[in-house]
């Protein structure tokens, strides 16, 4: 791996220090690293693909430990599997060593279950928070609660991330509730308020000065735009492989589709290629020889490239790369598609997320419809 990035190094030789099975990393041209289990096995040496990523960029902390999280969770279960497999003996008895009464553990199992990534997120930023080994589900106090909803509106995040952190935290005590291991909700009522994040989104011309406009990193202009006409979240795009897009007969002639489950929601969604973006995949394989579509970097690289990508185009606004999924939608609502074709094409699971579009793209052509007027008050 070099030495681009030492303390991931260091993380990865501590993070395999007495374990058997080993958490490898290679890189890509992107700079991304691709996560393995390295192993020997009745003399036999394995590698076990995780598909879990790593950004070489120090700046994609957080996103980096839930990955790493993930890892050795994978690790760890392997290792179980392998010494049962081994040895013919069930670790049953090893249960007796982890105390069924360590909320810790019990939120660290529930992150590892759950898709939804702010989960696993909410995880290490608690751990972060109460700075302990253990703690049981009797000191699980409603003043912890209150605490560390007050370390989450203190980070250096949006109060809408800092919002879904902490529900992500109370849909875990939830769960324990439901589960019998506590007699009451310690963080019930307590709330994170925000505003709805701004829409913010291209009209189309800008995004056509983008797709004449080059740019340093092919990769993420390519999956920019792509997501500008299928509208996927850049998790889902760094997730895609060349297999999920599909050869189709409809009405008589041959069409591709792209089906894949969402990270977030989990929701299988099939969704037809038009024809920048089947040009787009086309153009991918002849530049990737990897299964996955897009490698995409995250964090600052992302930004730093995207924001003057951007600039060059003539593009003066402050734009994420989020905005592209969000285009998808302004652009279909523009074009006064039905709410509930615009949820499914999208996978929202709530339809007020989907009518959030239909109002803006309402309010834009109320507005243009008004200037007419300005032609004879003038």
């Amino acid at each position: 791996m070099g030495n681009s990035n030492p303390k991931f190094i260091d993380q990865l030789n501590k993070i395999n220090s007495g374990y058997k099975i080993k958490i490898r990393a290679r890189i890509n041209g992107d700079g991304i690293y691709s996560l393995y289990l390295d192993y020997v096995n009745k003399g036999k040496r394995q590698r076990q693909t995780l598909k879990l990523y790593v950004n070489g960029d120090r700046r994609s902390k957080i996103k980096n430990d839930n990955e790493l999280l993930k890892a050795k969770l994978y690790r760890d279960k392997k290792e179980r599997e392998l010494y049962e497999l081994n040895t013919g003996i069930e670790l049953k008895s090893i249960d007796s060593f982890i105390d069924e009464d360590d909320f810790l553990k019990f939120f660290s199992d529930q992150a590892a279950s759950r898709s939804d990534y702010n989960y696993s997120v909410s995880y290490n930023n608690f751990l972060d928070y109460i700075n302990a080994d253990k703690l049981s589900f009797k000191e699980l106090s409603r003043d912890i609660c209150k605490g560390y909803k007050e370390y989450l509106q203190n980070l250096n995040v949006k109060a809408h991330t800092a919002h879904h952190y902490l529900v992500a935290f109370k849909a875990v005590i939830n769960q324990a509730l439901i589960d019998g291991r506590i007699d009451h909700h310690p963080a019930q009522g307590i709330k994170i308020k925000y505003d709805d994040p701004e829409i913010e989104f291209l009209f189309i011309d800008e995004v056509k000065k983008l797709i004449d406009t080059p740019c340093k990193y092919y990769q993420i202009k390519n999956g920019f735009l792509f997501s500008c006409f299928m509208g996927l979240r850049l998790s889902d795009l760094n997730k895609i492989v060349f297999d999920d897009v599909r050869d189709f007969e409809v009405k008589g002639s041959i069409s591709k589709f792209l089906f894949f489950r969402q990270k977030k929601t989990r929701q299988i969604v099939r969704l037809k290629l038009n024809k920048i973006a089947s040009d787009i995949v086309i153009e991918q394989r002849t530049k990737t020889k990897e299964k996955r579509i897009f490698s995409i970097p995250t964090g600052g690289r992302l930004s730093t490239s995207l924001k003057e990508w951007i600039r060059s185009a003539g593009i003066t606004r402050k734009l994420t790369f989020h905005c592209s999924r969000h285009t998808f939608g302004i652009l279909l609502a523009f074009k006064r598609e039905k709410v509930y074709t615009i949820s499914r094409l999208m996978g929202h699971k709530n339809i007020k997320t989907t009518m959030k579009y239909i109002h803006i793209a309402e309010s834009i052509q109320d507005s243009a419809m008004d200037k007419l007027d300005e032609y004879f008050n003038e």
